[in-house]
């Protein structure tokens, strides 16, 4: 199991309705969520493994949802991405969570979302990873840009790459 959800086994998730973003592949064995969780995974094969979760390159967030629980990206722009698209979903008393190993950038994710959020709390650390809670939204910053899906065409294919990735 990997140290991210190793992390999330140890620490108390509110109850409630739940969007679970970009999960690892091993997370249905962490047994964190109800049936009333929702995924999302730009990964394939992460969506495929797993029934129920939904596959896509931009995450959507149902009115429903009171928490998102984002697993942080490696890469910042995709990050950035990530973050601009879920928060216009969001409405006043949404929460973002998210959960992140320490070599993978959760120690310098604060700043990106304190320009979000303002109230970004870190309520877990075990395993080389953390957890970080975050409330009180913001209106989108002023000049922020958000980095667009790049769609190509290859023959009869119709490719994306997100930012960050190549």
């Amino acid at each position: 199991m990997t140290p991210t959800l190793q992390l999330l086994q140890k620490c108390e998730l509110p109850s409630g309705t739940w969007l679970v973003v970009n999960p690892p592949v091993d997370w249905v064995q962490a047994g964190l969520f109800d049936g009333s969780a929702q995924y999302f995974a730009d990964e394939w094969f992460i969506a495929q493994a797993n029934a129920g979760c939904e596959f896509g390159l931009l995450p959507s967030v149902d009115a429903s949802v009171a928490r998102v629980l984002l697993f942080l990206p490696k890469a910042k722009p995709r990050f950035a991405q990530l973050l601009a698209t879920l928060t216009s979903q969001f409405t006043a008393s949404t929460e973002l969570w998210v959960v992140g190993e320490n070599n993978g950038g959760i120690k310098s994710a604060s700043k990106p979302l304190a320009e979000y959020f303002g109230q970004v709390s870190k309520v877990g650390n075990a395993k080389r990873c953390g957890l970080l809670q975050c409330a009180e939204l913001r209106q989108s910053p002023e000049g922020s840009v958000t980095e667009e899906v790049n769609w190509q065409t290859f023959q009869d294919w119709q490719l994306a790459s997100l930012p960050g990735l190549f």
